[in-house]
């Protein structure tokens, strides 16, 4: 009998010496798990996360950067089964009361940014579940970061019923930007828009340039889409809008582009649209830093020389919904909460926000959430620019600066944006399928929810 026992538990000590999370001596180390769609395209990305765990032992919060466990969800374009495996292995972690202490996740705003599941398809409701940490009383605390500097509303989009569960790195809205240098009567487009400004409202505009900023369609800007419906969900597996919306919208959009954009083709459309649509020279982009750099702008003519006017895309609740393109948030089942915090803490201060080549890779060039960034005298971290740095002209980081005051709310990417995106581009292929596409859309979008 004392043998049985014996050989369990020398089977029970290697089983747990290879389980992730352990190392020598049986202390269990804090795990970090990083997921961003394209990060194949960023294989410096575990890096440039240890720079800045290098800091944090600089600052005591922990003792070696080998006391932390990086896990980096496959996603290099081939390997599928791998990546579902691997996402199979952290749910089921995380519903036995264990998983990663830290998840930092890129999510993009679009298709082509998350070709493949996402680890939080519903990320609404996962707070909903509690799986995420509350941080209210924590970021009551805060060391690093510098809570007053980012723009609540974006910070908004982390919270469920109040309390604060995921802190958002970084964001993106839609928006076409007017060359107005040279126009005659040049007129303050912006100005037209508030924040009770609705899609509809657009549309409906006596001037061609409003009416024109409401186009959907945009192969470059694949977020236009679900932006105009703002945030899709409540946590509570019901969506924000009638399935009678949705045709309404679709339809109306469909109408608009024939309208609008009367050469358009269903593989694509010109990068820079010029004057014979009746507006100026412009291009539209789902902004972010380097938005204005001919390589970002696909295309485009080198546009920062450009006399900007941002017009950015309102959604049909009023104003502009941006949605978040990269985030954090602690394991409500993680040992190391403390730990896991401070680490959040500096990952969100200005210098790593302004400066780290990993919160750029995480947030796919999107804006860093504290706000004041990006001006000649405050530049970003850019890694397509020569001297890894970029910086919005003076003139045109005002126009920029209008438009971000139009944002009235924030969500976070879900599903829920990838099924509205996919079914105007299937609508806007067979128009005449109108009806059955948005049937089929509404009824995917409902039935992820209730699964998730």
């Amino acid at each position: 009998m004392k043998k049985k026992i014996t050989v369990l538990l020398i089977i029970v000590c290697l089983l747990t010496a290879f389980m992730p999370g352990c190392k020598s001596g049986g202390k269990e180390k804090l795990r970090v798990l990083l997921d961003q769609p394209n990060h194949s395209l960023y294989p410096e990305m575990e890096h440039e996360f240890k720079e800045i765990l290098s800091k944090a032992v600089d600052e005591g919060i922990i003792d070696s950067v080998d006391d932390v466990e990086i896990e980096i969800m496959p996603n290099d374009g081939l390997n599928v089964e791998a990546r579902n495996g691997e996402i199979t292995r952290v749910r089921t972690e995380i519903f036995s009361g264990g998983g990663p202490d830290i998840f930092i996740i890129g999510t993009g705003t679009n298709i082509y940014d998350t070709p493949y599941e996402n680890l939080f398809q519903y990320p609404n409701g996962v707070m909903a579940q509690k799986r995420f940490m509350e941080l209210d009383e924590y970021i009551e605390g805060v060391q690093y970061m510098d809570w007053e500097a980012f723009n609540p509303v974006i910070m908004d989009a982390g919270k469920y019923e109040g309390s604060q569960y995921i802190l958002p790195l970084s964001y993106t809205f839609p928006a076409t930007v007017y060359n107005l240098a040279g126009e005659e009567g040049e007129k303050d487009y912006i100005g037209m828009l508030d924040k009770t400004t609705t899609w509809q409202d657009m549309l409906e505009s006596e001037e061609p340039v409003i009416r024109h900023g409401a186009i959907l369609f945009n192969s470059q800007s694949l977020n236009r889409v679900a932006s105009v419906f703002g945030p899709t969900d409540d946590g509570h597996e019901a969506l924000t809008f009638q399935k009678d919306e949705l045709h309404d919208i679709f339809e109306r959009a469909l109408e608009q582009n024939a309208e609008q954009m009367p050469n358009l083709i269903t593989s694509g459309e010109p990068k820079i649209e010029q004057a014979d649509y009746g507006v100026p020279q412009n291009c539209r982009f789902d902004m972010g830093r380097g938005f204005d750099d001919p390589d970002f702008a696909f295309g485009c003519e080198d546009i920062s020389g450009w006399d900007m006017d941002v017009l950015p895309l309102c959604s049909i609740n009023g104003g502009v919904t941006a949605t978040v393109t990269s985030y954090c948030a602690v394991n409500s089942n993680s040992s190391y909460k403390d730990t896991a915090f401070r680490l959040l803490d500096l990952l969100m201060c200005k210098d790593i926000q302004q400066h780290s080549k990993f919160s750029c890779i995480m947030g796919l060039n999107a804006f860093p959430v504290h706000e004041g960034l990006m001006s000649e005298g405050e530049p970003v971290y850019h890694f397509w620019r020569p001297d890894e740095s970029w910086s919005v002209g003076e003139n045109n980081y005002s126009a920029v600066n209008r438009a971000k005051e139009l944002i009235t709310e924030a969500k976070l990417f879900s599903n829920t944006e990838e099924y509205l995106t996919m079914g105007f581009a299937k609508c806007m292929l067979s128009p005449h399928r109108l009806e059955d596409i948005v049937n089929k859309t509404y009824s995917e979008m409902e039935m992820g929810l209730g699964e998730s």
